[in-house]
């Protein structure tokens, strides 16, 4: 008899266990959330002007999860969408996930191999991140990302195991992993899109990873570009990066970083593997010295490549101030920052250094390296004898290789470069409004969304100008003009 019992026990927990999820149909439908409330039995309900998902979702393979409106799906703790079919979410001006209960974390979002998602003006809070395992194109735009923890998705709020997908005009901020990663496995991240973000003090358990980790990129075809984007570090998270690009188990590196603000962090940008492309091109580098410990970090730019005659990584037009290092070279890297035939150089150096020393470059290799053409300690008008200085090289250790600097260039900005590096947006990020100063010279602004819409348009008629919108949440630009010049600014909206 107890044997019995046992087993209809288990009968009963078998049927409890497969009852704690429920799937769409699988017929090839597209479902609404309403058309979940009748279906779900309870799973999906409504109540209080918000829908709820007491258990575990999963969208089959052949359907869609359609949400083309404003509102709010709270999901109950621990509880996790799995996506077989499609998501798509594409809010009028925005759709919120959150848990359902304070203080705590809803599971996530998981997104099987020949699934797909696109979100589009969605607000993700209190979440375990967005696992996708899809090959297929995502797309991820003009949505927000804060207060996740790390869930389904472990490698970061986005963690990315194949494919190449488009993630634009999002804001991540204080989440407790990476904002974005990616897998260790040969062309996980592929051509990856990551481009007008502001990322802000992620990984707030402060381990030891960048806010952008990514693993090694797909073929020649398959460059993987990280463009335009804001990355500002929390200070207090000592162990956090801002860009790594690293192939540490075989497979390529592909990389074109270019026009990031790069700011705060424990370092700038490193990238490290075997078969290395790379161009770093035209960032904003500055102040990335929060562990303070500059044999554990603290480089504008940290080349840890091997077998140089594989790989190619050129620095140009960049702009390194106040870290602990400028460029670190190790292991075999090599790298062009400028030559006379193809790379410009006109990468700028200003107070990088440690322990009472300045390095701009320091080459800790055998290797020759080309850096000509650059200006190596800022707004002055250097000689040979000065650059010397603040580089590192055989003249320091005859063990290591010869840094090649001769020309140096130090362009002295003109008046109007002077001026348009005055103007100044604040608040920024803003909500409904910002404060423009330094533009006496500009008569125009016009605010630009990130695919170039022209959003709204606005006379200058004093040096501080106030300039109030109604935005959605999301990454813009904003122009400044007048008929004889113009300069463009990026501007963030919660």
């Amino acid at each position: 008899m107890i044997k019995k019992i046992t087993t209809l026990l288990m009968i009963l927990s078998a049927v409890i266990t497969a009852s704690a999820q429920y799937s769409t149909p699988g017929n090839g439908e597209v479902y609404s959330l309403d058309d979940l409330v009748l279906l779900s039995d309870d799973v999906v309900s409504f109540e209080d002007g918000a829908y709820l998902i007491s258990e575990d979702l999963e969208i089959s393979a052949l359907d869609t999860l359609k949400i083309h409106q404003n509102g709010k799906l709270l999901l109950a703790p621990e509880i996790q969408i799995t996506v077989a079919g499609v998501l798509d979410i594409n809010a009028p001006d925005e759709f919120i996930l959150d848990c359902s209960e304070e203080e705590s974390k809803f599971k996530g979002i998981r997104v099987e191999q020949d699934a797909n998602i696109f979100l589009n003006y969605t607000l993700m809070r209190n979440g375990g991140g967005i696992r996708i395992l899809t090959g297929l194109k995502s797309v991820i735009t003009h949505s927000e990302f804060r207060d996740n923890y790390g869930g389904v998705a472990t490698g970061g709020v986005i963690n990315i195991s194949r494919g190449s997908h488009i993630i634009e005009g999002n804001i991540f901020k204080e989440n407790e992993t990476p904002a974005i990663g990616t897998a260790g496995n040969a062309g996980a991240s592929a051509a990856l899109y990551i481009a007008n973000n502001h990322i802000e003090a992620n990984n707030l358990s402060n381990s030891n990873r960048p806010q952008i980790n990514i693993g090694p990129t797909g073929t020649e075809n398959d460059t993987i570009k990280i463009i335009n984007n804001t990355i500002i570090g929390d200070r207090g998270a000592t162990r956090a990066g801002a860009i790594a690009v690293s192939a540490l188990i075989g497979g390529n590196v592909r990389a074109i970083i270019q026009d990031n603000i790069i700011r705060d962090n424990r370092y700038g940008i490193t990238i490290a593997g075997t078969n290395v492309w790379a161009e770093i091109k035209a960032n904003i580098i500055e102040d990335n010295d929060t562990e303070g410990d500059p044999m554990l970090g603290g480089s504008g730019v940290n080349l840890l490549t091997q077998n140089p005659d594989e790989y190619d990584v050129i620095l140009t037009e960049n702009q390194f101030r106040r870290n602990l290092w400028g460029v670190t070279l190790q292991y075999d890297a090599e790298a062009n920052l400028g030559d006379d035939i193809n790379n410009p150089g006109n990468n700028v150096f200003s107070e990088n250094g440690n322990n009472g020393e300045i390095f701009a470059l320091y080459n800790n290799t055998s290797n020759t390296i080309m850096a000509k053409h650059n200006c190596w300690i800022e707004n002055e008008d250097i000689t040979l004898e000065d650059a010397e200085e603040v580089i590192y090289h055989q003249n320091d250790d005859d063990s290591l290789g010869e840094v090649i600097f001769d020309p140096v260039s130090c362009a002295i900005l003109g008046v109007e470069d002077s001026t348009l590096s005055d103007v100044k947006i604040a608040p920024n990020p803003a909500r409904n409004f910002i404060v423009l100063q330094g533009v006496e010279l500009f008569d125009q602004a016009m605010i630009y969304d990130v695919k170039g819409k022209e959003v709204g348009r606005y006379v200058i008629r004093e040096n501080s100008e106030q300039i109030n919108f109604d935005l959605k949440t999301g990454v813009y630009f904003i122009r400044l003009q007048n008929s004889q010049q113009q300069t463009t600014k990026k501007l963030v909206v919660r």
